[in-house]
């Protein structure tokens, strides 16, 4: 369905005069489908995108320790390839340790061992 979105809305409602994505994908309007579309290329080119140094990671890790940051879960998940759980854990030579929340998620204070 996203790809007749995409089909259906290349240009604007005055350059496009079917309204199909308007009436029958979405209640929302063309404005989504085409956010949308956006979302799904940024995630495809963000998975296909290799880092540029393969410690990457681990200094931005080494970075927060040293600096006191508290991390979100969705980024310790990014950073440190696996999913907080429990109140403290370890990966690597790093400790993670539960510290209050940041928005909806649990925040990390990274410590390095």
């Amino acid at each position: 369905m996203l790809h007749y979105c995409i089909v259906s809305y290349f240009g604007t409602p005055e350059t496009n005069k079917k309204a199909h994505c308007d009436t029958l994908l979405t209640p929302w309007g063309w404005e989504f489908c085409v956010a949308r579309a956006l979302q799904l290329v940024e995630a495809i080119a963000k998975h296909f995108a290799a880092p540029r140094d393969p410690l990457e990671n681990y200094k931005a890790l080494e970075y927060a320790a040293e600096h006191n940051f508290i991390l979100p879960s969705s980024k310790v998940l990014e950073l440190a390839g696996v999913k907080p759980h429990g109140t403290e854990f370890e990966r690597g030579s790093f400790r993670f340790t539960r510290s209050g929340k940041i928005g909806g998620q649990s925040g990390w204070r990274v410590e390095k061992l």
